[in-house]
């Protein structure tokens, strides 16, 4: 992977690059559904100091590169920074006994402010690619857009690497399926439903492509139509290949072709047979180096940002359904060690042989993440959030 996509990115994306020691202990109870659920409905809370729907976070965009939102735990409602990540499925925040230099600039979780914090004898351990976390494990409340899931299980840091010390972000929170990255502790989003605060596993994603006007959002729940229009068009999970079930690497779906403007890209996979998947917690597009060298060359963007407005669009082909990717959502725009501004294409290549469909791909389009029926589905843009035209 290139150095830009290491230092941008510190979430695992698969349990290829993550081996996590978590385990889910025999006392576990399941909450029963209760009065809390209200179907259909939407309530307001004061969060970011203003009125915003329940199961609503706001995201925080930065430079394109990174969106995070805020998280609240235990008893006094502690609250962090965390990067939603749809590649992993584990939860973790540093905690007051990290001491190191690598959480001076982090918000860190006091376990004795917490009188619902329950420590376990578990061991936290996370490797990624450029780094790793270790500590320990525990339950607490864990609350997002209003919405307090009890008891939930998540990692206390007490250690972390060089690598997370520049991260504006406290911690990772994992929406994938049980299972993934190593981990066997129930998700956040899985309890939400035994606990029976919310219908089913469903959330959604706008990510802003201007930085400095905010406005991104994460919504748990059913999808939200102020922020499309059209119809959702909605792709089956799939397994990465035959010896490995489907969900356990999250959110994978089969793909058949990827084009450059009219010139199709010969890939390294079969049409039909490509494998993608679709990432929260990355910031480029990654697919097998030979594949993506094609893309660059056929694309050659300039680093002076001269020719950008004459690029041309990346097309996917998804289930025989074209999802059109232009300039202004997978271009991305850095300053240099001289202070000037620079593009490239947020588009890198991996040694892996499947393909990662990062915030470059999902900024173009709503993007719906249904886990209670096992399907990723995309919907165009409402006019009203002024997005770049296709």
């Amino acid at each position: 992977m290139s150095n830009i996509f290491l230092k941008n990115i510190f979430v695992c994306v698969f349990s290829l690059s993550v081996s996590a020691a978590f385990a889910e202990p025999s006392v576990f109870n399941p909450y029963p559904v209760t009065s809390n659920s209200i179907p259909g409905k939407r309530f307001h809370m004061n969060i970011y100091n203003q009125e915003i729907p329940k199961g609503e976070i706001s995201l925080q965009n930065l430079g394109n590169m990174q969106y995070y939102g805020e998280l609240n735990i235990g008893s006094e409602n502690q609250v962090f920074k965390v990067v939603f990540d749809t590649g992993s499925s584990d939860i973790w925040i540093p905690g007051t006994t990290c001491i190191s230099a690598n959480c001076s600039n982090k918000n860190r979780f006091d376990p004795q402010s917490s009188s619902s914090f329950k420590y376990t004898r578990n061991i936290l351990k996370v490797v990624y690619v450029t780094g790793e976390v270790s500590g320990l494990i525990g339950y607490d409340d864990i609350t997002i857009g209003g919405i307090k899931v009890a008891s939930q299980r998540f990692g206390v840091a007490n250690a972390v690497s060089n690598d997370f010390r520049k991260s504006r972000h406290d911690g990772i929170f994992g929406l994938a399926y049980k299972g993934a990255g190593g981990s066997k502790a129930t998700p956040w989003l899985d309890n939400a439903v035994q606990q029976g605060l919310i219908d089913k596993a469903i959330f959604s994603f706008y990510l802003s492509n201007t930085p400095s006007k905010g406005g991104s959002v994460m919504i748990i729940g059913e999808p939200d139509p102020s922020y499309y229009q059209g119809p959702i068009s909605w792709h089956e999970l799939t397994s990465l290949d035959d010896k490995h079930p489907k969900g356990i690497y999250s959110y994978i779906i089969s793909f058949d072709s990827i084009s450059v403007g009219e010139k199709n890209i010969t890939l390294s996979c079969q049409p039909g047979q490509c494998k993608a998947s679709v990432d929260s917690g990355a910031s480029f597009i990654l697919g097998p180096k030979r594949d993506v060298e094609s893309i660059l060359q056929s694309l050659d963007v300039k680093p002076d940002c001269s020719n950008v407005s004459q690029l041309p669009s990346l097309k996917f082909s998804i289930d025989g359904h074209i999802y059109e990717v232009p300039p202004p959502f997978y271009i991305v725009k850095k300053k240099n060690y001289f202070g000037m501004v620079e593009c490239l294409a947020g588009i890198t290549g991996s040694d892996e042989p499947f393909w990662i469909l990062g915030y470059a791909f999902m900024r173009a389009f709503y993007t719906v993440f249904d886990k209670t029926n096992d399907r990723v589905g995309f919907a165009k843009l409402h006019d009203r959030l002024n997005a770049p035209k296709l």
